[in-house]
């Protein structure tokens, strides 16, 4: 379908002459292979949806809002960096960077409220499309269980997205002279505008069951993008942003004092669009002051990626890295080489008050 429309297009718009096409078939046919790479990974990223982590359970505010404030500790720093597809063109590139905190100040009894702010930014290709998000999270913890082994969130993202797009990096046919490209030549195409904002609502749920010191199973429901704000440059409101569902398993399954497993499943679906992902971690509880445990594993996301992560606890630090190996037929370009992704979490915990005993001076007598 795509080179069918390329092909309209270049009826369209006369980009080479039928002498050209004629006398340079070779090289004809290669420039509407470089067009259609064109139109695949510059305007269709305009059409995707959301920015994209492999790391599901280290990028916790972006996977659902109802995770603000589920820490153990005070307060939470998390940053993600995504670098894909550098071996086809220019790379996408997806940084990420949240923060939140638990609040119980409001003496609700078995509950809290949690509260985080996000921040991500996504350029992607060569037009550099952009896009940046600040979100404020709020999230209401309920532990149905007074011993805290059952515990029910819902969460909200209120966001505020600013995109752009430079067309001055792209290269048109029409900027062929009929032997080599001539960037010197005028483009003969009318822009819209090059900047887009727009306001955004999400919601989000989960629970969290904790059956004993070796078993903990969490699930968790997130449906993004409630008002389905417009996503077109040409000012109109015939394109928007599809809704997006994200439904999720995880457990922590202990085997022995020393092993565990942490099996997930995530899966996603946005209009038309469907992913899944399954598979798990291996984690290893080492004596050690410092690196406390260490996981290695994998995931697969159908029919698109194999995903490698390994990831150590260091104190109060996660540190994650993983690296997708491409398994669709985009690995003939790729050579199956995806995107390399980095995750740091830092848990902070405020120091506690040591008290002691109430206690009695007794009378010294003489």
């Amino acid at each position: 379908m795509i080179i069918k429309l390329i092909n309209k297009v270049l009826k369209k718009n006369n980009l080479l002459s039928s002498l050209y096409m004629q006398n340079n078939s070779k090289y004809f046919t290669n420039f509407k292979l470089l067009t259609l790479l064109h139109f695949t990974f510059y305007i269709l990223p305009s059409l995707a949806q959301d920015i994209h982590f492999s790391q599901y359970d280290a990028a916790l505010l972006n996977l659902n809002p109802a995770n603000a404030g589920d820490i153990e500790c005070d307060y939470r720093l998390i940053g993600n960096n995504r670098n894909q597809w550098q071996s086809i063109t220019v790379p996408y590139k997806t940084f990420s960077m949240s923060f939140d905190t638990k609040i119980n100040n409001f003496n609700f009894k078995r509950a809290n409220i949690g509260a985080g702010l996000l921040l991500n930014h996504d350029k992607a290709g060569d037009s550099e499309l952009s896009t940046t998000q600040f979100a404020l999270i709020g999230a209401f913890h309920y532990s149905i269980k007074q011993d805290s082994s059952l515990i029910a969130s819902v969460g909200i993202n209120g966001s505020f997205y600013q995109q752009s797009i430079n067309y001055e990096n792209l290269h048109f046919g029409s900027q062929y002279n009929g032997y080599q490209y001539d960037s010197n030549s005028p483009n003969g195409e009318i822009f819209p505008e090059n900047n887009l904002q727009y306001g955004d609502i999400n919601l989000g749920t989960s629970l969290k069951k904790k059956f004993n010191d070796s078993l903990m199973i969490q699930g968790g429901f997130a449906y993004y993008h409630l008002n389905k704000p417009r996503q077109s440059y040409y000012l109109d409101n015939l394109t928007k942003l599809d809704a997006l569902l994200m439904i999720y398993v995880s457990a922590e399954i202990g085997l022995n004092k020393t092993i565990g497993i942490l099996p997930s499943i995530y899966t996603m679906g946005q209009g038309k669009y469907r992913e899944y992902n399954f598979g798990g971690l291996v984690k290893f509880t080492t004596k050690s002051i410092n690196v406390k445990s260490i996981y290695f594993g994998g995931f697969y996301r159908l029919k698109d990626a194999g995903i490698f992560k390994f990831a150590f606890d260091y104190q109060n630090i996660r540190f994650g890295i993983s690296y997708d190996i491409n398994t669709s037929s985009l690995k003939v370009a790729s050579g199956g080489r995806g995107g390399l992704e980095l995750s740091l979490i830092y848990n902070f915990c405020k120091p506690r008050p040591i008290k002691f005993p109430d206690s009695k001076i007794c009378p010294v007598y003489f």
